[in-house]
This record gives structure tokens, C-alpha cells and sequence, in this order.
């Protein structure tokens, strides 16, 4: 595998790409399976709705942290080195949360994991913002704006705005043009 950042830039750009969507849908996948274990396993222990909400809180408190430290995480080491970090550091935090007894190390644990889950979805999408030229980049916007849309009304008021489009808007000035 060639490590001289030209040659990876001769690549086509479908080759370049299919990777960093492998690893967001994996991403996606094993994050919904682990929102949904941790609920039942919560349930299973005893815990009311309310402990299992504020487990939850705890998530998107690191969300908001993660939304914030990512960027700067970034340009200080690049695309990868952040990217290998927090996946590393969301799987130790699910293994944890696995071994541990649910408590207040269980809220910790998901803060972590908010924070983690929240920068590597963070570094793909600033990763395939910066892979893609202009041209392509907006064909890729639309194709994802196409996806996500919603067919009824009611659903596409409720639908996100196309994530490279907002993507692109935050790593105007936190990234490099290429991944580190």
C-alpha cells in the first residue's frame, strides 16, 4: 500500500471513498447495538426509565464535548491518528460498560463513549469532505441529500439538512485541504 499522500490522491475517487463509508456504516451499525444492549441490560438489572434517560444524557453531554474537542484534535494530528484514538477509545468504553455493574461508572462510561462516537463520525465526515474535490463533493452532497430526505412532508420537516453541506460549513477553517 502506498504511503506517499500523491499516489493515494491518483486513486479513483470511488477507491478512495468505499473505505471511509465501510467504516461509517460499521460505525452506525455497531453504535445502534450497543444503545440498544446497554437499555436492556439497564432493564435487566433493575434500573428504572429515569437512570437509564440520564445514561443516555450522559451520551449526549460527551456528544456536545466531542462536538467541540474534534476539530481541534484535528489539526493538531490529522484525520487518522484522531480517527484510530476514539474508535479505540468508544470500543474500550462498550467493553467497560459490559464488565462493569450499571451505576455511576455506567454514566461516565457514556460520556465517554459520546464524546468518542461523536468526533470519529466527525473525522469521516471532514475526511471524505477533504478526499473529494469540489465536483465531486457536491455530487456526493446531493446524493446524500437525495438519500436522506424523507417522501412525506411531515417526515422531511423532521430530516437533518445533508451532512457534507453541514460538515463542510465546521471544517472550513478547522481542516486541512487534504487528511492527514
Amino acid at each position: 500500500m502506498p504511503d506517499h499522500p500523491a499516489s493515494l490522491a491518483s486513486r479513483p475517487l470511488l477507491f478512495r471513498l468505499v473505505p471511509l463509508l465501510v467504516a461509517a456504516g460499521l460505525l452506525l451499525g455497531a453504535n445502534g447495538v450497543a444503545m440498544t444492549v446497554i437499555a436492556v441490560r439497564g432493564r435487566l438489572n433493575g434500573l428504572s426509565d429515569t437512570t437509564i434517560g440520564l445514561f443516555g444524557s450522559a451520551y449526549y453531554a460527551g456528544f456536545i464535548l466531542g462536538v467541540l474537542v474534534t476539530p481541534i484534535l484535528i489539526q493538531r494530528v490529522g484525520h487518522i491518528r484522531v480517527f484510530s484514538a476514539l474508535a479505540a477509545l468508544s470500543a474500550i468504553a462498550v467493553l467497560l460498560l459490559l464488565l462493569t455493574t450499571p451505576g455511576l461508572s455506567w454514566a461516565g462510561l457514556r460520556f465517554v463513549s459520546g464524546i468518542a462516537f461523536c468526533g470519529t463520525a466527525m473525522v469521516l465526515e471532514s475526511w471524505l469532505n477533504a478526499l473529494s474535490s469540489m465536483p465531486s463533493a457536491a455530487a456526493f452532497s446531493a446524493s446524500t441529500a437525495s438519500s436522506t430526505s424523507a417522501p412525506s412532508p411531515a417526515a422531511s420537516s423532521c430530516s437533518p439538512p445533508s451532512a457534507p453541506a453541514v460538515s463542510r460549513f465546521w471544517w472550513s477553517s478547522a481542516s486541512s485541504s487534504a487528511p492527514r
